[in-house]
């Protein structure tokens, strides 16, 4: 018998929220697409976990990552189920994703769109008709490459916020799913390390 996992998705509970949640993604999606955007993204709320991928520079894994499909993504961690690729374009920006994966006891799954991306270095995801917006942050060590996961919600109007940070760390990303998140980043970029280096001695 296969293992049951709790799905997470912003409509799970809290259902009459959820239109409300909708209106407030498209309404700032375009606002957010300014230059202003990193700083004002990373003023929401929202939680971090950061890694260090040893013997790997920023730009190897930019490029790897942007190159994503099904079966790369499979193979990179074995609690990847699906990766689709719904738009892609020249540039990165304005590609489109689809992706599924166990975290823990939870299924997390979810369409996104990327924002923002500047190599080596930064790639910013916004998830479709909502305000959550996903940022990977590659910093160059002696060793490798500091990779930090920064999920961060909300509208950047400080009294819609409120509300939404107690509705989202109610139903959605509650503290357990948070921690959760954590772990499964760190040891896939982690495990992202030994992929790409055993690819490149190939």
């Amino acid at each position: 018998m296969g293992q049951n996992h709790r799905k997470i998705k912003l409509c799970n509970k809290g259902i009459i929220l959820f239109p409300l949640v909708m209106f407030v993604g498209l309404l700032t999606a375009h606002d957010f697409q300014q230059q202003t955007i990193f700083r004002r993204i990373h003023a929401l709320p929202g939680f971090t976990s950061v890694v260090e991928v040893k013997d790997l520079r920023p730009g190897e894994i930019h490029r790897w990552l942007r190159e994503m499909d099904n079966s790369r993504f499979k193979k990179w961690h074995a609690a990847h189920r699906e990766y689709r690729v719904i738009r892609k374009t020249p540039d990165y920006i304005g590609g489109r994703f689809y992706f599924r994966e166990i975290v823990g006891e939870f299924e997390i799954s979810g369409t996104w769109e990327v924002i923002f991306a500047e190599p080596p270095d930064t790639i910013i995801f916004k998830r479709l008709w909502q305000p959550v917006y996903w940022s990977l942050i590659l910093t160059g060590t002696e060793t490798g490459t500091l990779v930090t996961n920064d999920m961060r919600y909300g509208t950047g109007w400080e009294w819609v916020d409120r509300s939404l940070k107690r509705f989202v760390e109610r139903f959605y990303l509650t503290p357990e799913i948070q921690t959760a998140i954590d772990l499964h980043d760190r040891e896939e970029f982690l495990m992202l390390g030994t992929v790409i280096n055993n690819q490149n001695n190939n």
